[in-house]
């Protein structure tokens, strides 16, 4: 139940906070002020070596350990703040991405950045792989928005493709690069890379171009990785360690055995948590590096070994007090009102026509939701995935020609689901016919496409999804904006019902 307290805390920072070129991130005082808080509270920041000793030896680490970690290899990392650390006598890793070192060739991500960040339109609308995508950028908050969904979207591309929807970008917004975004772009020079590691820093492999290996074949992630390893030769830097660029288990993929065949003993991921003396050298956990002196204390806390681990009894007993199970069961307090109406109706038999379908009758399945972006597209690729009886799927308010959302690609690839081809139909555009059974997710919107449909709804038959359980759920929420667990949940459940209804058909159609 109690994982060890003597645990290393492994932080990773990425830029230096700066408003000119909006690039988030620690301010240069903070930083400063936090080392000094951090060793107000009696806190070591260890030695790279020492961190790996105890990993190798699977001895406990000293009593309140901090690890630094720096992502990148960005100018002011290197001449800024790692300046403050070795002040302080602190030692970072910084794992570099070698291109963007060697060639000064910008991260894809970094790029995406400097794009949006220097649009001068407003909304704009273009291709994205064979559909497209669109934008506000009138405002900071719908900004921001565009910057954090494209990023997310083309981290599930393989090399080419996300140079290909990023130039289209680019080209549809006919921007000048700002030259002051460009500016605090740089890359650390080599100089000041063997001048830092000549103090003590240690330099380390971040993949040649920010590859995510969970979007790339083992053959592109070989070569990209090795060829950063020839940097790291070269320049005679830290060859053992690694770190994945992004980090995040949807972002890694099923690649870990392969990144591991590399020859690398010591592995770091962004996932949150610590590290203690029985963790893998190959999967080690990471904390973001604190912004704020809430987050410090957060870190600092003696319940913090405990914090990240959802399985944990006190971790279940907090979620519960705060009622957080209803978001990541329900999609919300909201959603746990309407599903429990739903439930009640459902046991009263209100949907038990639902559930009576003359399957001989039916010539089509139709899957539908309000954006035809997450449920209904999700649906209506594993029903096709399980027979070749046809289907579709339309949105109740939805664009046309749109990609699936980010979580139900992330969450498609997990089940090796193969989601990306799918395009949003509108209501507006979608062609009925007699025969289609058609499937939702909430029984208020079975009323309102009935209503669309006019005399024709009386020559179809309706269902819900969630019916086709084996726990039947009357209502599932739409999870947009819902935490991962809800997704997870969600989309289980669609799989669930969406193959059994497959199965309902005649073998001659699979």
């Amino acid at each position: 139940m109690f994982a060890s307290r003597k645990c290393c805390r492994v932080l990773m920072l990425h830029r230096k906070k700066n408003k000119a070129a909006n690039i988030n991130g620690i301010t240069l005082e903070w930083l400063d002020q936090s080392i000094r808080l951090f060793k107000q509270k009696g806190f070591h920041f260890i030695d790279y070596k020492v961190f790996k000793d105890c990993l190798d030896k699977k001895k406990s680490f000293p009593a309140k350990s901090i690890l630094v970690t720096i992502d990148d290899g960005y100018a002011d990392q290197v001449d800024e703040i790692t300046p403050i650390f070795l002040n302080h006598g602190v030692k970072p890793v910084i794992f570099l991405i070698t291109d963007f070192i060697a060639n000064g060739d910008l991260p894809w991500d970094e790029r995406i950045r400097i794009i949006v960040e220097s649009a001068q339109q407003g909304m704009t609308k273009f291709k994205h792989l064979d559909g497209f995508l669109h934008y506000d950028f009138s405002n900071p908050a719908e900004r921001k928005y565009a910057k954090h969904d494209f990023i997310d979207r083309c981290e599930l591309l393989d090399e080419t493709s996300c140079k290909q929807s990023i130039d289209e970008l680019e080209r549809q917004l006919e921007n000048k690069l700002s030259p002051t975004l460009l500016e605090h772009s740089r890359p650390a020079s080599i100089e000041s890379i063997k001048k830092a590691q000549n103090k003590g820093v240690y330099f380390a492999n971040h993949t040649a171009t920010h590859l995510i290996t969970g979007s790339h074949s083992d053959k592109q992630i070989k070569k990209n990785i090795e060829r950063a390893a020839s940097f790291i030769n070269l320049h005679n830097l830290e060859t053992e360690s690694f770190a994945y660029a992004v980090g995040k288990k949807h972002s890694i993929g099923r690649k870990s055995e392969l990144v591991e065949s590399l020859g690398f003993k010591y592995v770091f991921n962004a996932i949150e948590g610590t590290v203690n003396a029985q963790s893998s050298a190959t999967s080690i956990n990471r904390i973001p590096y604190p912004e704020t002196k809430k987050a410090l204390d957060t870190i600092a806390s003696p319940a913090a070994p405990f914090k990240f681990s959802e399985s944990n009894l006190l971790i279940k007993i907090n979620n519960a007090l705060k009622l957080k199970f209803l978001i990541n069961y329900f999609g919300g307090k909201r959603a746990f009102l309407d599903w429990s109406q739903c439930q009640l109706n459902l046991i009263r038999g209100k949907y038990a026509a639902f559930t009576k379908i003359r399957y001989e009758e039916v010539n089509r399945v139709v899957f539908f939701c309000m954006g035809n972006i997450n449920r209904s597209a999700m649906a209506q690729i594993i029903f096709t995935k399980t027979t070749d009886f046809p289907c579709a799927s339309f949105g109740l308010k939805t664009q046309i020609n749109f990609p699936p959302s980010v979580e139900a690609q992330r969450w498609a690839r997990s089940e090796n689901i193969q989601i990306m081809g799918h395009k949003t139909t509108r209501l507006e555009d979608f062609s009925f016919m007699s025969g289609d059974l058609i499937v939702g997710f909430e029984p208020g919107h079975i009323d309102r496409v009935k209503r669309t449909m006019g005399p024709l709804a009386d020559n179809c038959q309706f269902t819900l999804a969630g019916l086709w359980c084996r726990t039947k759920i009357a209502y599932m929420h739409d999870p947009v904006a819902r935490p991962a667990q809800y997704f997870d949940r969600c989309f289980s459940a669609i799989q669930e019902s969406a193959n059994a209804l497959a199965n309902m058909f005649p073998a001659s159609h699979k």
